[in-house]
């Protein structure tokens, strides 16, 4: 008599499992805080839209004049929280967010995972591990509010995902752009920044003539009808220069529109011998190779 398989996973899924778990938990007990009050506003916005059947085409709850030219970018956004809100209230919404940032980090783990996959060393294992790890920490504070950014980091991870590993799915490209910029038109700039550099390997390695990737070369008619998808909105054409030239002083309450500058990125201390990361580094290397610090 033949025994039945049990159920059993490597070492590494059991640690796979209870990080994922674990992370699922945190965000389903993490309640919706209102860190701003942009999740309120979207919902207000899907209200009307369900109520009217369009489009705003001005602010129609605000201070500001309403002769002033009105571009929903984000309305599938407002019409997904309002639905889930009036179906499920709070609960619904977190599910919502638990759902975005869970896809985001399990894309971001296959795609590590892909690179090692046929070797699963445990070195290489513990360092995807590691990574998957680090990822999630890093997009974790974003994703606790719920916002269309939520649906961008998905799309940004997921179309590296499709074009690199999965050649056989890549028709469904074109729609994870679709939904991208009728979620997050604003930021139609990204995708065709990642679906244009594809396409810029593509052509220029046909052009010298050299050997490129499989998948990159099946991916090449789906990443140019995704560029496409960037006007297919309700806004149209008047999408293309919305990134460039926003609302006036909408750069002075977005934290992702502030004014910044180059020092921003590469402060002064940076470069200072004296600064933190360098003094203790040279006295290291004098004390480990018993070499003199250069520096007083």
């Amino acid at each position: 008599m033949m025994r039945q398989k049990r159920f059993s996973l490597p070492w590494y899924g059991w640690i796979l499992l209870a990080f994922f778990g674990y992370l699922a938990v945190l965000l389903c007990l993490w309640p919706i805080i209102g860190f701003d009050c942009d999740l309120w506003y979207h919902m207000t916005g899907g209200a009307y839209i369900a109520a009217h059947g369009h489009l705003p085409d001005g602010p129609f709850f605000s201070y500001l004049h309403s002769g002033q030219y009105w571009i929903i970018y984000y309305w599938l956004f407002q019409l997904v929280v309002h639905g889930l809100y009036q179906g499920g209230g709070y609960p619904a919404l977190i599910v919502l967010r638990a759902a975005l940032m869970l896809g985001t980090v399990w894309c971001i783990f296959c795609y590590l995972w892909a690179s090692i996959k046929d070797e699963e060393r445990p070195g290489g294992i513990l360092l995807v591990m590691a990574l998957t790890c680090a990822y999630a920490m890093a997009l974790l504070p974003r994703e606790l509010n719920l916002r269309p950014h939520c649906v961008t980091y998905l799309c940004i991870v997921l179309v590296h995902y499709l074009v690199n590993e999965k050649p056989r799915l890549i028709w469904l490209l074109p729609l994870v752009t679709l939904l991208w910029v009728n979620v997050h038109g604003m930021l139609y700039p990204i995708m065709l920044l990642v679906c244009g550099a594809y396409l810029a390997e593509h052509f220029l390695l046909g052009l010298l003539r050299r050997p490129e990737c499989a998948n990159i070369r099946a991916a090449r008619w789906p990443l140019i009808v995704a560029l496409y998808t960037a006007i297919m909105t309700p806004a149209g054409l008047h999408l293309l220069p919305m990134p460039f030239n926003p609302p006036p002083y909408l750069a002075k309450f977005v934290q992702e529109m502030f004014p910044d500058s180059l020092g921003h990125f590469f402060p002064s201390a940076f470069f200072r011998p004296t600064s933190g990361w360098v003094r203790p580094s040279a006295r290291w290397w004098s004390v480990r190779w018993r070499r003199p610090w250069p520096w007083p």
